[in-house]
């Protein structure tokens, strides 16, 4: 991965931009300093942090993680890229402070960042001096402020500068956009003290009279990305890279990661079995089952989280800012709320290799059984393959079909299987006018489509046979004499009793739920946390995958059902460290 050595560190898993946290219920205050006048200053202070903590959080993460970069992760350029700031200010009751003269009396101040690029030298830790100018239309300050990075990411959640109160920004903005490519979206770090939601910035006693007395007093604001990361790369002896241009359907297998994943067997005529050495070639990689939108501020549970609940110790940190685990948007609703698990057809999972892929906070309500790890709504890791075979001294795609229990190399071997169950079928191939010649269904007329006959339930895998033109006129001999068949609904029900599996073209897939930090029958050994980096080391494939028909069909993971096949993986869960830049909030002149 690349590292961006202009920004120094962070608070593991959260980017640091500071002001000091306060109980979500606790809202109150105000500074009397400022009562005999419209104008306070606030001084801003961007803080480093040490790294996690000690004892039992790190023992618990150290298992997914490795000796180079222990629990944290260093964010490159685009992660830790802040643009912009945004400062919002409320009341003592939660209602919006409203600010003169700034962003049409919104409650919000905006303050832009300068970078000196190519700087390494320079530290967040240098920036204590910048001083924010609250000129309230009360005459008292602020109670307390929440802080968006990069807000122009997504003007439309906040409202496109709207007043917000408290309680809104805090507990029910979401959205479905956090980042660009280019930065990230990041709020207010939130974790437990107490039994207290810990988010808020408290202003008490905290805004002076003077910019001079603000500068000696700053408060700091801890910060985390909404967005998680996930990478993947294969490790082990397992793989190997081609080094042949080999092509399947003109994409080029060359620099592509190959394994063996089993032996297909194939019974012979003569009774004997022709066995071949099945190959996986890794086309691409993506997630599965994404939750699509997320909340702006991390939402924990107080009362039910707990280290033994978790799984997690401790789940989470006061002396670090941050906690390792929350609450996520959950899946249902209806209309404009409606949130359903995002998938992908399996043309669409392009990823490279080491090439990281951002996702949104995904985590459980009730723990997850390993013995049903499939049936969920949790967001999993995607490999897309292409099978192969050797023949004659060339790859060739392995078309693996399964069909009542019996596999079959190509459609071709497949439709035969069809063809001998409506063999009493017939069609006319003499030409017009000339005396009728009939003879049996070839393997052109037999097609398969991943579309379920009326009334029945499909699962994401399977194909069913079908009359490739569906006007052909069919006969059937009845003593002695030929009559057209008027009902074909006889042999669709005979084509498409019993589904079967086509890995068309050797496309498959092959999927894991992703792990979190928890311990194996906790409710956080699954799941997706905003700010975490899950680097997934790919050690083997085994057997054929879940079958692939049409590659532009949506996937929805699932384990063919005879389950010979998975995917070993170990699952590193790192705090995503970013790396800071010298930012330069824009100082305020002073009045």
């Amino acid at each position: 991965m690349k590292k961006f050595t202009m920004f120094s560190s962070v608070l593991a898993s959260a980017l640091m931009l500071t002001v000091a946290s306060c109980s979500s219920s606790d809202v109150t205050g105000g500074d009397a300093q400022t009562g005999n006048g419209t104008t306070s200053y606030l001084a801003v202070n961007l803080k480093t942090v040490g790294n996690a903590p000690t004892g039992n959080a790190r023992q618990t993460r150290s298992s997914y993680t490795d000796s180079k970069n222990g629990t944290y992760e260093d964010g490159d350029e685009e992660e830790s890229t802040i643009q912009s700031v945004r400062f919002y200010f409320f009341n003592a009751d939660g209602t919006p402070y409203i600010l003169n003269n700034v962003n049409g009396k919104g409650n919000y101040i905006d303050k832009a960042v300068n970078v000196k690029p190519g700087d390494p030298s320079q530290t967040v830790e240098g920036i204590t001096e910048t001083i924010l100018v609250l000129n309230g239309e009360n005459h008292v300050a602020p109670a307390s402020m929440l802080t968006v990075i990069n807000p122009d990411i997504n003007p439309g959640l906040l409202k496109d500068g709207a007043p917000l109160r408290w309680s809104v920004m805090r507990k029910e903005l979401k959205g479905t956009k956090f980042y660009d490519n280019a930065h990230f979206m990041m709020s207010n770090s939130t974790y437990e003290e107490a039994g207290n939601d810990l988010c808020t910035t408290q202003l008490t006693g905290k805004t002076y009279a003077s910019s001079g007395d603000a500068e000696k007093n700053p408060v700091n604001v801890y910060v985390e990305r909404v967005n998680a990361k996930v990478n993947a790369n294969v490790v082990g002896t397992n793989f190997q890279k081609e080094t042949a241009d080999v092509i399947f359907d003109g994409v080029s297998m060359k620099d592509k990661q190959k394994t063996k994943v089993g032996v297909l067997s194939l019974a012979k005529e003569d009774g004997t079995t022709d066995k071949k050495d099945i190959f996986a070639y890794i086309v691409g990689w993506g997630l599965a089952s994404e939750n699509g939108t997320a909340e702006l501020f991390k939402q924990i549970d107080t009362q039910k989280f707990t280290d033994e609940v978790l799984g997690i110790s401790p789940w989470s940190s006061v002396e670090y800012h941050r906690s390792f685990w929350s609450l996520s948007v959950p899946f249902g609703g209806t209309g404009a709320d409606k949130n359903e698990p995002v998938n992908y057809m399996f043309s669409e999972y392009t990823h490279k290799l080491g090439e990281a892929v951002y996702t949104l906070p995904n985590t459980p309500t009730e723990v997850i059984d390993d013995a049903h790890v499939y049936d969920n709504t949790l967001t999993k890791f995607v490999v897309a393959a292409r099978l192969a075979y050797e023949d004659a001294g060339s790859l060739k795609p392995a078309e693996i079909c399964e069909y009542k229990g019996q596999e079959f190399l190509g459609t071709d071997n497949l439709k035969k299987v069809f063809l001998n169950e409506i063999s009493r079928y017939y069609k006319n191939v003499s030409p017009a006018g000339q005396p009728a010649k009939y003879e049996n269904l070839t393997s052109s007329d037999i097609t398969f489509t991943t579309d379920a006959p009326s009334g029945t339930q499909a699962k994401d895998y399977e194909v069913f046979a079908t009359l490739a033109n569906p006007d052909i006129t069919l006969y059937e001999q009845k003593g002695g004499v030929w009559n057209e068949v008027t009902d074909k609904s006889v042999v669709y029900n005979m084509l498409q009793g019993t589904p079967a599996e086509v890995r068309k073209g050797g496309m498959a897939y092959y999927y894991t739920t992703i792990k979190h930090l928890g311990e194996k029958g906790k409710l956080g050994e699954y799941g997706i946390v905003r700010n975490h980096s899950y680097q997934i080391s790919l050690n083997s494939i085994k057997g054929f995958g879940t079958p692939v028909y049409n590659p532009d069909k949506i996937i929805v993971p699932t384990v063919p059902s005879d389950d010979k096949t998975y995917l070993a993986a170990k699952i590193n869960v790192l705090s995503w460290r970013v790396v800071s830049s010298t930012v330069n909030l824009d100082k305020t002149e002073k009045k």
